[in-house]
């Protein structure tokens, strides 16, 4: 088993998808079975009988499922043959109701030659294009949209912290409208997103919420997340077959069951750590024999469960190696390049004239602590890339982008130079 092999397993157990892109058979989403019918059936309900004012929040810690069971219920609807729009904005990527409303006019395909004019016409006349005007008169011909929209707002507690909370104010008016049926979600880690709505969104927010478990204390259920998120899904050959026998026979030791029994009970069991221990232990495996045993099964649970996450790892990084780590942030959330090779990092931190001013980079150096980066899996390859020159193959951060975003804002910040934690924050420098 060579090391891009390992890499696939690294990927599927970030992503929660396998190398053929399907979730349902990785994803043990009967752990969360109550909160996935729940919110099928009302939103199901709610789009076929045309209901207007849903409004949802999910309500869970990061890694509990609240985006994979949302994507999920929407494609179980849309196997009903049922179509409809979904409008995916991020609290931490769209910083201003003008980014969000520009992304919202991208995601509903409403750039026109008619909003060419009119933002050209308001530019003369030294104006701002008011956008929310111009998405409202082109939802309320209904002809360019006519199946409802859902709006899904990721880190919902981030759109609720800004000032007037005219955005939510703005979605929350929309849905009067009897053009078109708008509904919106929210998803949020925090239990009190709701107490940081002003008055006048909060009496127009329907109080529904659906929280995602914050450990998960079921021994079984833990057991199935490290079989299905450990194994290839389909294995292709017999090193990849030899691999899932060596993981379904370490599942069955008698002190890793023991474990896996001691940790449900702990309230540490978060899917968030169960995550960080599927990662601490894929990266013990060694290619050249390419077998699981329950010695790395078992240090991966005792090294994470007292240990540090993937993201404290940042804290170890010289600056150089956290600039890598920023630039890879930039373009996955600034700049939506999800495939990214040594050439685009080198050419995203090239062109800041805040890092040149402040930071001497040059290819080597960049190169030579990208491979330190990739040896402590903080960064990965993508699988099936053997015929690739190595600086044009392709790479993507082992660790959710937003989120070391946040880490080394508000974690890192006061310990970091403020060029670094400027460069970082993904609208503007």
């Amino acid at each position: 088993m060579d090391i891009e092999q390992l890499g696939i397993i690294l990927e599927q157990i970030e992503t929660k998808k396998s190398f053929e892109g399907k979730t349902s058979e990785l994803l043990p989403l009967d752990t969360v079975e109550r909160q996935r019918n729940e919110l099928y059936t009302t939103l199901s309900q709610a789009i076929q009988n045309q209901e207007q004012n849903l409004s949802i929040v999910l309500e869970g810690g990061s890694g509990t499922g609240k985006t994979t069971i949302l994507t999920d219920c929407f494609n179980k609807i849309r196997e009903k043959d049922i179509d409809f729009h979904v409008v995916w904005l991020n609290g931490y990527v769209q910083t201003t109701d003008k980014c969000a409303l520009d992304e919202v006019i991208r995601q509903l395909s409403l750039v026109s030659v008619e909003l060419q004019k009119l933002q050209d016409t308001e530019e003369q006349e030294g104006e701002d294009f008011a956008r929310d005007d111009y998405i409202r008169s082109v939802l309320q011909q209904g002809k360019r949209v006519q199946n409802p929209i859902i709006f899904v707002l990721d880190d919902f507690d981030e759109f609720a912290c800004r000032a007037k909370q005219s955005l939510l104010y703005y979605l929350l008016d929309l849905q009067q409208m009897k053009e078109v049926q708008i509904c919106i979600i929210g998803t949020t880690v925090r239990t009190d997103a709701f107490s940081l709505l002003e008055k006048r969104v909060r009496s127009r927010f329907n109080d529904f919420k659906i929280r995602f478990p914050s450990s998960v204390g079921n021994s079984d259920k833990i057991k199935m997340m490290f079989d299905r998120l450990l194994s290839f899904s389909k294995p292709r050959n017999a090193i990849q077959k030899s691999y899932n026998r060596s993981v379904k026979s370490s599942l069955q030791h008698d002190l890793v069951l023991e474990q896996f029994q001691a940790i449900s009970y702990s309230s540490q069991c978060t899917p968030q750590r169960i995550n960080q221990m599927l990662i601490c232990a894929a990266c013990q495996v060694d290619p050249e024999i390419g077998l699981l045993t329950p010695d790395i099964l078992l240090y991966a649970i005792e090294n994470q469960i007292g240990g540090r996450s993937p993201y404290e790892l940042l804290q170890d990084l010289c600056i150089t190696e956290l600039v890598i780590i920023c630039a890879m942030v930039r373009l996955k959330l600034l700049k939506k390049v999800k495939k990214y090779n040594f050439v685009q990092i080198v050419e995203e931190i090239y062109s800041s004239k805040l890092l040149k001013k402040n930071h001497n980079f040059n290819d080597e150096v960049i190169g030579e602590m990208l491979e330190r980066l990739l040896k402590m899996r903080l960064v990965l390859y993508f699988p099936r890339q053997n015929n690739i020159l190595q600086r044009y193959k392709k790479m993507r951060l082992s660790i959710n982008a937003a989120q070391a975003k946040e880490f080394i804002c508000k974690k890192l910040g006061n310990q970091l130079p403020h060029w670094v934690v400027k460069y970082v924050k993904v609208c503007g420098e």
